[in-house]
Formats: structure tokens, C-alpha cells, sequence
């Protein structure tokens, strides 16, 4: 993402988007219910004219007349449906069929007559739920994609989320294994703290990286160089320094209880051993050293300040 969230924006999002997920599977959940309704419609109907034949002998009328009283709800709630393409209305069709039923069963025709209007019927129905079916299974892809987009953007932003939480609260930056930029602050103001209430001599030492990053070096180069370089610097400096990535061309190390002179020994150290060191890239890239001493009356932030403007103007030539 070009831009960072904020936890308050992504929570936001992912609310959102849990709250639209019910709806989705609400709506593949009554997709399958209503086929499931029309299924039951469908093999109704297609029994009916059949079951008039046999009436009386072979199946009870009762169970006629429950067929009916089955299909009637659905017949209402589909009486003006955009599916129908009879000629009349799908409660015409089902009152026809009806209506020649009764007149079957209090003996005024024949079961034969009323196979054509049931008939009828049973394949508007079949019709009408045929092309019904249709849009609704494309509606069920719809909403299943639907769904299966929100899952992956819930999963997607709880990973933009974890990853911000892990870099909000992480210590070391990634490329060279040395402390971050928010580590140092925090350590440099007690540090600081101390050395002012003690009156013990502290000094920043400023590593510049600039050469590094021209563009006589790939990406893969620099990062190369970058975890290298880190490593050498841990096992240089001593446990009670602080080494940290304070930005994208500047190492800051922070240096307790020693005083500007006495760090020009561990410039004069760490020179040999990037000097001797391999980093297998070609040229060999050049860093550039400064150190100030802290002054017990400026704050953490001026000195930092400091050390930059110091590095910039003098580190070529220490």
C-alpha cells in the first residue's frame, strides 16, 4: 500500500466487511431454500395430471387435494411473476385445473378431461421455474463470489494489520539486523538522561551509506551489502553500544561513557574491518565516519540533529 492505515482505518474496514459477510451467506443461504421450494413445486405439479387418472382407485383423492393445497402458496406468491408465459395468469391455470378436480370428485366428469388443464399447469410451472432457476443460480455465483472477496479482504487487511502491529512494535530493522530508528530515540534519551545527571562522557558516531546507495549497486547488491555491513558492526562495537539504522543512509551509534577522542579508536577499527572484509560487489563500496561528543545541555533530539549536520559536513574527510 502506497500509504499506511491506521489500526483505527483497518479495524473500521474490517468491521465492515464482517458485518457484510452474514449478508452474503444470507443470501446463498436463501437461494438454496427457495430452489429447494421450487424443487418441491416442480414434482408436485408434474404428478398431478397423472395422480387425476388414477384417482379413487389407486390414490386416495385426499391425497389430491393435498397436492393442491401444496402448490397454492407458491402459485400465489408467483401470480405475478415476470417468468410466466402463459396465456392468461398462473392463478387462472391453477383454478382451471382446480376447479375441473372438484367437478372429478363430485362424480360431474371424467378424470380424462382434466388431464389436459393439470397438464397445462404442470408445464407453465415447469417453465416458469426452469427460468427462474436460471437467475437465481447466476444470482447464487454472484453472491458466492461476493463472499469468497470478502473473506480474502478480511484476510488481506488482518495481514496489513499484523504486519503494522509487528512494525510498531519492532526493535530491529529488517535489512541490516541493527535497532530501528524509534529504539534509538528511546535509547538515546535515557542514555542522554544519565550522561547529564552523572556527568559521563557520551558520544554519537555516524556511519554515512550514501555511496551505497547510487546506482552502480542493484537492489539485491545493496541488500547484500546492508546485512553484511550489520553484522560486522555488532561484533565490532562493544555490548554497552547501541547500533542503529536511524535512517535509509545513516547508522548511528551510540557510544555510553566514552568520550570523542576515545571513539576515533573504534572509527579506526571498524575502518580495517570493512576494509578487509569481502562484500563480493563490485566497486567496494566507500562509508563515511563522523563523531560528536554529547553536550550535557542540549536534548536528545539537538544532538541527534547535530551529528547529522555534522556528518554531512565533515564525514568525507574523517
Amino acid at each position: 500500500m502506497p500509504k499506511e492505515w491506521s489500526a483505527f482505518r483497518i479495524t473500521l474496514v474490517l468491521y465492515f466487511i464482517i458485518f457484510l459477510l452474514p449478508i452474503s451467506f444470507y443470501a446463498v443461504s436463501s437461494t438454496f431454500k427457495q430452489m429447494q421450494t421450487d424443487t418441491k413445486v416442480l414434482r408436485i405439479s408434474s404428478k398431478l395430471p397423472g395422480a387425476m387418472l388414477v384417482a379413487g382407485s389407486n390414490l386416495p383423492v385426499s391425497h389430491i387435494d393435498r397436492m393442491f393445497k401444496e402448490v397454492l402458496p407458491w402459485v400465489q406468491q408467483h401470480e405475478k411473476s415476470e417468468y410466466y408465459i402463459g396465456g392468461t395468469t398462473l392463478m387462472q391455470d391453477f383454478a382451471n385445473a382446480k376447479s375441473c378436480w372438484e367437478k372429478v370428485k363430485t362424480g360431474g366428469t371424467a378424470a380424462k378431461y382434466c388431464y389436459a388443464p393439470a397438464d397445462h399447469f404442470a408445464n407453465i410451472v415447469e417453465k416458469m421455474i426452469y427460468l427462474k432457476q436460471k437467475k437465481v443460480i447466476n444470482l447464487f455465483y454472484i453472491s458466492l463470489s461476493i463472499a469468497m472477496i470478502l473473506i480474502l479482504l478480511t484476510v488481506y487487511f488482518v495481514r496489513i494489520f499484523i504486519h503494522q502491529q509487528m512494525k510498531k512494535h519492532a526493535i530491529h530493522d529488517h535489512e541490516t539486523g541493527l535497532f530501528n530508528k524509534k529504539y534509538c530515540l528511546a535509547e538515546l534519551k535515557s542514555t542522554c538522561a544519565r550522561s547529564a545527571r552523572y556527568n559521563h562522557p557520551l558520544s554519537l558516531l555516524s556511519i554515512s551509506l550514501d555511496q551505497l546507495f547510487d546506482d552502480i549497486y542493484s537492489d539485491n547488491e545493496r541488500k547484500q551489502v546492508l546485512k553484511q555491513l550489520g553484522g560486522l558492526l555488532t561484533a565490532t562495537t562493544r555490548e554497552s553500544d547501541v547500533a542503529c539504522r536511524y535512517s535509509k543512509k545513516h547508522i548511528l551509534i551510540i557510544l555510553p561513557d566514552t568520550e570523542e577522542a576515545k571513539s576515533k579508536y573504534l572509527i579506526k577499527r571498524m575502518k580495517e574491518v570493512l576494509k578487509e572484509h569481502d562484500f563480493m560487489v563490485e566497486p567496494k563500496p566507500d562509508f563515511f565516519f563522523s563523531v560528536i561528543q554529547y553536550d550535557h545541555t542540549e536534548s536528545a533530539e539537538a544532538c541527534v540533529k547535530r551529528s547529522e549536520t555534522f556528518m554531512k559536513e565533515n564525514g568525507k574527510d574523517d
